[in-house]
């Protein structure tokens, strides 16, 4: 044999022990980052985590804001072209065929004039006009 190929043949087992020590030491390591995260679990939050959370808590809570009274302005909208279409087509029978109107007769009371409905205070405007 010659002296290369025994220093081939250690250096091929050192490679081996390597392998074997890493990854005897890999395992370690995950089980000892298993342990980490473990305690990690029990500890209380840091200050700067906690207002982290507060705040992203804080901005589902604004999104959800927005999108109910964006709903609640639609609705209103909805419901005062709702009663105008109504208070038209009331005035509008009674025009036609008084005898059949709602408030012919009864104690009922006569229909409210009919309003342009504006975005802004439609919903007042009828409360007003109502009392």
């Amino acid at each position: 044999r010659s002296c290369s190929h025994e220093v081939r043949r250690l250096a091929a087992g050192q490679r081996r022990l390597a392998r074997r020590a890493r990854s005897i030491g890999g395992d370690l390591m995950a089980a000892v980052d298993v342990f980490a995260d473990f305690v990690r679990l029990f500890q209380p939050p840091t200050p700067l985590k906690m207002a982290q959370e507060e705040l992203a808590q804080a901005q589902r809570e604004l999104l959800r804001a927005h999108s109910s009274e964006e709903y609640a302005h639609h609705m209103a909208n909805y419901h005062a072209e709702r009663i105008e279409r109504l208070i038209d087509f009331i005035n509008q029978q009674e025009t036609t065929c008084p005898s059949t109107t709602l408030n012919s007769g009864t104690n009922e009371p006569a229909p409210i004039p009919p309003q342009k409905a504006s975005t802004s205070n439609s919903v007042a405007t009828l409360k007003k006009s109502w009392k």
